[in-house]
């Protein structure tokens, strides 16, 4: 079988075509990859500035402590280091067994523009928990969520207090 010029030029340009976009997929792909190695750079980059910064833990950014006082309850109280703040909506507060619980919030939250979650209130410094319960619980679950001014959020922290272990002043 041979082939008249016009059908053989189609043939050479369909392979031509075929080659260009196998090529382009190739640069495609080799670009996506590149750019991708050049963001983890970036990264690890970004995050080496970070720990010459000493990024402290979460117990040393929020000093947490419990106690209790004679015809008042528990109170949780939070310090925190410099630059450092606790969001308002993330704390999650429970006792076990469950029973009715109250909670008094004593503390300024203020507003910020945060980069992960927008428009949020947050504490700054210091915030306290005043909790009132039945009797028969014993143990408080808490969950709280904080971040850094430079960026560098906490993930939930989780504590349990043995009600039965906390001092009264």
């Amino acid at each position: 079988m041979t082939l008249t010029g016009d059908v053989s030029a189609q043939l050479i340009t369909m392979k031509e075509k075929i080659i260009t976009k196998k090529t382009l997929k190739n640069l495609l792909f080799i670009s996506y990859c590149l750019f991708h190695i050049s963001n983890i750079s970036a990264e690890q980059g970004f995050l080496s500035e970070l720990s010459k910064e000493k990024i402290p833990s979460a117990d040393e950014a929020f000093i947490f402590e419990a106690y209790g006082q004679q015809h008042s309850g528990i109170i949780l109280s939070w310090i925190m280091k410099e630059n450092c703040f606790l969001y308002k909506d993330k704390f999650e507060i429970s006792v076990t067994p469950s029973s009715n619980l109250s909670i008094k919030t004593l503390g300024e939250a203020k507003r910020i523009d945060d980069i992960y979650f927008g428009e949020v209130d947050v504490y700054f410094n210091s915030v306290k928990k005043e909790l009132n319960f039945e009797l028969e619980s014993e143990f408080i679950d808490i969950s709280y969520q904080g971040c850094n001014a430079q960026g560098f959020c906490y993930p939930v922290i989780t504590k349990r207090i043995d009600i039965k272990e906390v001092d009264y002043l």
